[in-house]
């Protein structure tokens, strides 16, 4: 006999424990289709804020190819970086959710219940016994807003995405205009530039060329390097012998 109870008990334990585990499996399936997308977009827009940023200086994106993990971790903190910059428009819809959230619980008072119904138009006593709702009519209404909500959900996604694109395409040529701004008027205090260095390069008469500049942008083949005047040079990295970088300080 104890045997007996024994065995029941580990298996009421053991059947205690399968919907705990479904209910972990079902919501890691759930969850990886929004990290995949959401992975997916972060990657997206920082790869489209890097070559925006290239081609409005004039780079071949070619030369300066963006890895993965840059284009994540650039489209993760320009991300942060627009959120950021909408904390007001975030306050307001957090405090229009709680008024909404307040305003629901206090129509649940039965006096407040009363004062509203009071006065608001009587349309559903009026069609009360007049409209018969079958269960076919339910399934269909079911599936119609599902198949509804699907799409709206498709059509949301795709205009925020697009939207999200076009504002990281913006970011990153107007920060190459700032950039070429104040490199060439010379007020380099007031944004944040490129590190300014100079390049010595080989030459074939066992000499070095010497360029100075701030360097925009580098690969493991070719560096960038703007000089204001000259305008934009892309050097061999095979030949570069030594680069100096001055002190801000």
């Amino acid at each position: 006999m104890n045997r007996a109870r024994s065995y029941l008990k580990r298996k009421s334990i053991s059947s205690e424990a399968k919907p705990q585990e479904s209910s972990i499996k079902a919501f890691l399936q759930y969850s990886a289709l929004p990290l995949t997308l959401g992975t997916a977009l972060l990657y997206l827009l920082g790869w489209i804020y890097g070559t925006s940023y290239l081609s409005a200086w004039g780079l071949p994106i070619g030369l300066f190819p963006l890895t993965k993990d840059q284009s994540l971790i650039t489209g993760f903190f320009h991300v942060l970086l627009l959120l950021a910059n909408s904390m007001s428009l975030i306050a307001k819809i957090t405090v229009l959710l709680l008024v909404v959230m307040i305003a629901t619980m206090i129509s649940c008072y039965k006096p407040v219940y009363t004062w509203l119904t009071h006065r608001v138009p009587l349309a559903s006593k009026s069609l009360k016994g007049r409209i018969v709702v079958t269960s076919t009519h339910d399934s269909i209404m079911e599936k119609t807003a599902f198949l509804a909500g699907g799409v709206s959900w498709i059509i949301v996604g795709g205009l925020l995405a697009a939207l999200l694109c076009s504002w990281a395409d913006k970011e990153g040529k107007q920060r190459a205009a700032r950039e070429r701004t104040a490199i060439v008027s010379g007020q380099t205090r007031r944004v944040s530039l490129p590190e300014r260095a100079v390049v010595y390069l080989k030459d074939d008469n066992r000499a070095f060329a010497i360029y100075s500049g701030h360097v925009i942008d580098n690969s493991a083949t070719h560096a960038a390097l703007y000089t204001g005047r000259s305008g934009m040079l892309i050097l061999p990295m095979s030949q570069v012998v030594r680069i100096e970088v001055r002190d801000r300080y």
